[in-house]
C-alpha cells in the first residue's frame, strides 16, 4: 500500500487558454506546498547534471536536494499536461547542463504561451476587455468581473 508521501496528485491542463489562470493557481499552490516554489521560479539555481556532488558533504546537501526536487516537480508538470502542444513546451525545455529537464525554463515557456506579453496579444486582449459585455441577464456578472480581471 502506498504511503500519503508517495502518492501523486496530479493537476491536469488541458492547454486550453481559458484555463490556464485556474490551473496555473493551482500548480503553484502544489509548489508552494511542497516546498518547491523557489525552483519553479528559477530563484534557486538547479547544479547542473554533470556536477557530482558529494552527499556527505554538508555544503553539497541542499544542491543535491535542489537537484531532486527539479526532477520531480518537472516529471510533475510533464504529467499534468493534457495537450499535446503544453506537453511538447515542457517536454523541449531541456538544456545542456539539465537534458533531463529544466523546470524553471519548462514554467517559463508555458507562461510566454499562455500569459502572452507581446504587443499583438496584448492588443487583442485590451480589444477583448473592451467588446465584453455580459450577454444574459441569468448570467453570474460575478464571473463575468473575474473574467475581466483576469484580462
Amino acid at each position: 500500500m502506498m504511503s500519503t508521501e508517495e502518492k501523486m496528485r496530479v493537476v491536469n491542463f488541458n492547454g486550453n487558454g481559458e484555463n490556464w489562470w485556474i490551473w496555473r493557481g493551482k500548480f503553484l499552490a502544489i509548489a508552494t506546498k511542497k516546498g518547491w516554489n523557489d525552483i519553479l521560479t528559477g530563484t534557486s539555481q538547479v547544479p547542473k547534471n554533470d556536477e557530482v556532488l558529494d552527499e556527505n558533504n554538508t555544503n553539497e546537501k541542499e544542491k543535491i536536494l535542489i537537484r531532486a526536487k527539479n526532477k520531480a516537480l518537472y516529471a510533475e508538470l510533464m504529467l499534468s499536461q493534457d495537450n499535446q502542444v503544453a506537453f511538447d513546451i515542457v517536454d523541449e525545455a531541456t538544456t545542456d547542463a539539465l537534458p533531463d529537464g529544466d523546470l524553471a525554463l519548462a514554467w517559463k515557456n508555458l507562461k510566454e504561451k499562455y500569459e502572452g506579453t507581446s504587443l499583438t496579444e496584448l492588443i487583442a486582449l485590451k480589444k477583448e476587455y473592451y467588446l465584453s459585455k455580459l450577454m444574459k441577464l441569468n448570467n453570474d456578472p460575478d464571473v463575468w468581473i473575474s473574467t475581466l480581471e483576469k484580462l
